[in-house]
């Protein structure tokens, strides 16, 4: 596969190509591509022009590098949804104060991988949820320092229309929520929740015409458990109308 050099930052490059945009990370500085040169990639290749490893590869259209590293770097992340919306929140803090401070991505970064306490006095939970959780093994962190709830308090307050949260959720893997609210619309994503179905991904968009979701699991999720959904959902809901895709494409309500 060929594709063109398109940004570069420090030892970082972005590559343009027919399925997407990849970010590379070019081994020595001594031999370094030029924006608009044309690489071919090769997984094995001891002659090759330039040595290196691809950090990002994506579908979807990247943040200019310099926005796009820092988030990179700080929180440890490869997925392109997360590190475009993350740039975006960066923005917004940005403009609002005219510059970012010092601490910034290090306590992006511990934000993003470690999350908040998910207490129930945080006022994001009923009663009834606290139940389900703790039968699904998921403890609540109360030794937890507060610097991630302040920290993820202070992002909010300066992203605004846009928020980005992240919850601890003990033993299991963050949970993380990410909320346009100029389009009435949120996501979810689970990095983790359930042994049986892997990493679990949900989407959603709420208007006035109603609310769509999508989930899409690593592992295959059977009938009879989409029948339950379904059935949950008519208590809340008139009108229910659940579509399934491939493994990638998951399944609509």
């Amino acid at each position: 596969m060929n594709g063109v050099v398109v940004d570069i930052y420090k030892s970082y490059v972005k590559v343009h190509t027919p399925k997407g945009e990849k970010i590379l990370k070019i081994k020595g500085r001594k031999s370094f591509p030029h924006k608009g040169w044309i690489l071919e990639f090769r997984k094995e290749d001891p002659y090759a022009q330039f040595q290196g490893s691809v950090v990002v590869d994506s579908m979807i259209t990247l943040p200019p590098l310099n926005e796009a590293i820092p988030v990179i770097e700080a929180t440890e992340t490869n997925e392109p949804n997360d590190i475009v919306f993350l740039v975006e929140v960066t923005r917004n803090v940005y403009r609002r104060l005219g510059k970012l401070p010092s601490w910034y991505y290090k306590k992006l970064g511990n934000y993003y991988r470690q999350g908040e306490p998910f207490q129930e006095n945080y006022g994001i939970m009923s009663k009834s949820i606290e139940k389900i959780l703790n039968e699904k093994g998921i403890e609540f962190q109360k030794g937890i320092t507060d610097e991630n709830r302040a920290f993820g308090y202070w992002l909010r307050t300066f992203s605004s229309p846009l928020e980005f949260r992240s919850y601890d959720l003990g033993s299991r893997r963050p949970l993380r929520l990410y909320i346009r609210k100029m389009i009435s619309s949120f996501k979810l994503r689970v990095d983790y929740l359930s042994e049986k179905y892997g990493r679990i991904l949900l989407e959603g968009e709420i208007s006035r015409m109603g609310t769509k979701l999508k989930i899409v699991s690593d592992k295959f999720i059977d009938n009879e458990k989409i029948k339950v959904l379904e059935e949950s959902l008519k208590k809340f809901v008139s009108n229910v109308l659940i579509v399934q895709g491939g493994k990638n494409l998951g399944f609509y309500v």
